[in-house]
């Protein structure tokens, strides 16, 4: 079993609608493309990870990806999505597609606005190959 516990650097999202193109390579990385920018969940500093498990079964690999946050302000949109995760050594990672969109929620009192996401697989998260028109890497 292989576990990484990685900090976050940029999460961001796009509704499941908005999408124009997804292109899964045969290396593993994913070509998007979207009708709007992809939007910024903001999170308190310091309080972001994201861990990935891979473990056998009978049917073959179970890949267990989480994310973990303290968000700053609510999320605005409570529809289907894809998950873009920005990693601290600038891989993106997506998850969902348009086909199996995922379900954003969190719960948030006065003082805490926490953020937990538990996505299974049966294959390691796909990587985002970059276009500077849908990531500026420099932006948030």
């Amino acid at each position: 079993m292989k576990s990484n516990l990685t900090p976050i650097y940029q999460l961001k999202y796009i509704p499941a609608h908005l999408i124009t193109d997804y292109k899964e390579n045969p290396d593993g990385t994913v070509e998007l493309a979207t009708f709007e920018p992809l939007r910024p969940i903001t999170f308190a500093t310091g309080s972001q990870s994201f861990q990935s498990v891979g473990k056998p079964t009978k049917s073959g690999m179970l890949y267990t990806s989480s994310v973990v946050a303290s968000l700053r302000e609510p999320i605005p949109y409570i529809g289907p999505v894809i998950l873009l995760v920005r990693l601290s050594n600038d891989t993106i990672l997506i998850f969902g597609d348009p086909e199996i969109p995922i379900y954003l929620n969190h719960s948030y009192t006065d003082q805490v606005r926490s953020f937990n996401f538990d996505y299974d697989s049966s294959k390691p998260l796909p990587k985002l190959k970059v276009t500077a028109a849908l990531w500026d890497l420099n932006t948030i």
